[in-house]
């Protein structure tokens, strides 16, 4: 139902965000049953997270989380969660182009004079109307 992607930031390797952007790209799959008891073929795919390089630097700003997601049925939500370990944000994606969602969501700076990373676990969640 739900996929989950951890963000590392700051200091990583361009190799790490290749490895990043690969396991994103996994198709997501959260369906609602219907009637007859089978499970509605709503399908979230291309699922990504933009993260800008002034976020993986540590300075804070937007970050966007878009996914395209079909169904036979009208969709009633397409939903997405950026957690850390002190906060979390939950947001509906906005339906843009075609099947495409997305919304921005803001990372709070966390300057320091050594390197380190912060985990951030992004969820994205869809249920159609059957």
């Amino acid at each position: 139902m739900f996929g989950e992607i951890k963000m590392l930031f700051k200091k990583l390797g361009f190799h790490a965000y290749a490895l990043l952007a690969l396991a994103l790209l996994l198709p997501l799959v959260c369906g609602c049953g219907g009637g007859g008891g089978t499970p509605s073929p709503l399908s979230i795919q291309n699922a990504q997270v933009i993260v800008p390089s002034n976020v993986r630097e540590g300075k804070g700003g937007a970050i966007t989380v878009s996914a395209d997601v079909t169904s036979p049925y009208a969709i009633s939500y397409v939903r997405a969660t950026v957690a850390s370990s002190t906060s979390s944000e939950t947001k509906d994606l906005a339906l843009g182009a075609g099947v495409n969602y997305s919304e921005n969501f803001i990372v709070p700076d966390f300057p320091s004079v050594t390197p380190q990373t912060k985990t951030y676990t992004v969820t994205i969640a869809a249920r159609d109307a059957e």
